[in-house]
């Protein structure tokens, strides 16, 4: 028998509870966290996988040491910050072609069997980047940009959808727990970085002849610990990752809580939901979205070099970022619960529109202006993280969700190639201010078509 034969009798009754028990509360969720205790350990181990994913985060902080390594002592010589934008974008291509095989892998062995093949491969990754980074930007861009992102993406999925499924009533406050371990991470390991390579705080001093604004580090003390940074980042990553992968735990559900994941009385197979036209349009929003955002997160601070030579306020710049991605993933996870998907995505993204085409006013308005212009950024494009996830169980069903999430996840692959092609007009002299007005131009497009788009969910009361 089917499991939409199965559930149908009770059918009726589901989406009169829903009806009656939608509206979304603090007070709802921690009854919930009472009677779940199983489900807030999943949360944590959730939490602290995705805690280690944030050293994705700190590419934008390590990419003027890194690039200054491999110019003085690898090779080529005359690698830019622009350039190695490339890595960012094709981890990007690694992590959308590794999250939906994580998803399978899920749905067929367990969330813990995806999760620990790709810590190992995370964790290596970093490792072998000690290594990479002396042979050369190629060599790097294979571990760092393919082999690290590719078990990024085996890892991203499955503590997502596992959390919601112990959580089926606040799917997008769930998310935004878990993945508030991206943000915290990444400012915690951002610190660990800066501290670590550049203890005496010293600023770079050579300025390329080639491209003139651009500087880089020559400092002996400071070329020697980039190596050795990233030995310290995969120990600490691993342990993490052991203990999250115990904690991690599959929950068998009930044929009501099937109910619950399964907003239209029906599951969609991956192969179904292709077919559908809601599918490809927020498919294409969040392929546009990480096409900026992939640009702004690799070049924050080489953007910040060329008007502000405090090195240790560049790094706190980037841990005021990387706060921000934890609380925003939270915020709005709540606010999506509260309010509704569509309306906050669609404030989502206008305030992101606007952040990007003011952003050129970096340099006049001076550092503390650009802080809060990034802070703003980092916390709205957090918040569109908690709400897609939603988004899909909300519209799929719960029963594919982790081969659901994680085929929509290759829309990221758009940014494995437009992100960089951004950050590369710099070099043919187009400049910030266009790139970020670009930026602008494609958000507000996505903004309009969330206005348009059918998207029919339960508002609360």
């Amino acid at each position: 028998m089917s499991i939409e034969n199965e559930i149908e009798p009770e059918i009726v009754s589901i989406l009169h509870q829903k009806e009656t028990t939608k509206t979304f509360s603090i007070r709802s969720f921690r009854q919930t966290v009472k009677r779940n205790g199983r489900g807030l350990l999943v949360l944590l181990g959730g939490f602290l996988i995705q805690f280690t994913n944030g050293i994705n985060y700190t590419f934008g902080n390590l990419v003027p040491y890194v690039v200054s390594y491999i110019r003085v002592r690898s090779s080529p010589s005359t690698l830019t910050d622009q350039t190695m934008s490339w890595v960012f974008g094709m981890s990007y291509v690694a992590f959308a072609i590794a999250a939906p095989i994580g998803g399978l892998i899920a749905e067929r062995w367990g969330s813990r069997s995806s999760t620990l093949l790709g810590s190992l491969l995370l964790s290596g990754g970093i490792a072998l980047c000690s290594l990479a980074i002396n042979q050369g930007f190629v060599l790097f861009l294979l571990t760092y940009g393919v082999l690290m992102a590719f078990g990024t993406g085996l890892i991203y999925v499955s503590p997502l959808t596992t959390a919601q499924m112990w959580f089926p009533n606040n799917k997008a406050l769930v998310n935004g727990v878990v993945l508030s371990g991206f943000g915290i991470g990444s400012l915690v390991f951002d610190e660990v970085q800066t501290l670590y390579i550049n203890p005496d705080n010293v600023s770079p001093n050579y300025e390329d002849p080639l491209n003139p604004g651009m500087m880089y580090f020559t400092q002996k003390e400071v070329l020697d610990n980039v190596p050795k940074c990233y030995i310290v980042l995969a120990i600490s990553s691993f342990v993490l990752q052991v203990v999250g992968v115990i904690l991690i735990k599959d929950k068998e559900a009930t044929t009501n809580e099937l109910n619950v994941l399964i907003i239209n009385s029906e599951d969609i197979a991956p192969k179904e939901m292709l077919k559908t036209k809601l599918f490809w349009q927020l498919y294409l929003i969040y392929g546009v979205e990480f096409v900026v955002f992939s640009f702004i997160a690799s070049l924050y601070k080489a953007y910040g070099e060329t008007f502000i030579e405090d090195d240790y306020f560049l790094a706190g710049v980037g841990s005021a970022t990387c706060v921000a991605n934890a609380i925003g993933r939270v915020i709005f996870g709540y606010v999506s619960d509260r309010f509704g998907m569509k309306p906050t995505m669609a404030f989502l993204f206008a305030v992101l529109t606007v952040v990007c085409l003011t952003m050129p006013i970096g340099p006049f308005g001076g550092q503390w202006v650009y802080l809060m212009w990034l802070f703003i950024a980092f916390l709205v494009m957090a918040g569109t993280t908690s709400v897609f996830p939603a988004m899909i169980t909300y519209s799929f069903g719960g029963i594919h969700a982790a081969s659901n999430y994680g085929i929509f996840c290759t829309a990221i692959i758009f940014s494995g190639a437009l992100g960089p092609l951004l950050a590369t007009q710099l070099e043919l002299g187009l400049g910030w201010a266009y790139t970020y007005i670009t930026s602008g131009v494609l958000l507000g497009l996505c903004f309009l078509l969330l206005l348009i788009m059918r998207f029919n969910e339960f508002r609360p009361k």
